[in-house]
């Protein structure tokens, strides 16, 4: 089962951002303790609804890389990752909660000019 799933945030500027801006996310997480057989991949799967199903989306990563950067549009999203060897899945990892949000500045003082 994997320990920790972190989740780490990369902030960029976009100029004229939508309010369905895409973000990119940094996903996180340690090897299995003690897996049965040699870890091949992992997978990272999210959707909309807290403890699932996780349909929204699904992204396969190859070991021994332990890292995804997953660009999501705005909103709410549940995740949770799987360790796969040649037979199997393991069950799903702890949850987390990943929350993107828009980050584009309203226009102030509008008026019209004589």
């Amino acid at each position: 089962m994997l320990r920790r799933l972190i989740i780490t945030t990369m902030f960029f500027f976009l100029m004229g951002a939508s309010a369905q801006a895409q973000r990119p996310r940094v996903i996180q997480w340690d090897d299995p303790d003690n897996p049965p057989g040699t870890v091949l991949k992992y997978v990272v799967y999210w959707g909309v609804a807290k403890t699932g199903p996780y349909l929204t989306g699904k992204v396969d990563i190859v070991a021994p890389t332990m890292t995804a950067t997953i660009t999501l549009p705005k909103g709410i999203y549940y995740m949770v990752c799987t360790a796969t060897n040649s037979e199997n899945e393991s069950p799903y990892s702890n949850e987390i909660e990943v929350v993107v949000r828009d980050n584009a500045k309203k226009p102030i003082n509008l008026r019209v000019s004589n």
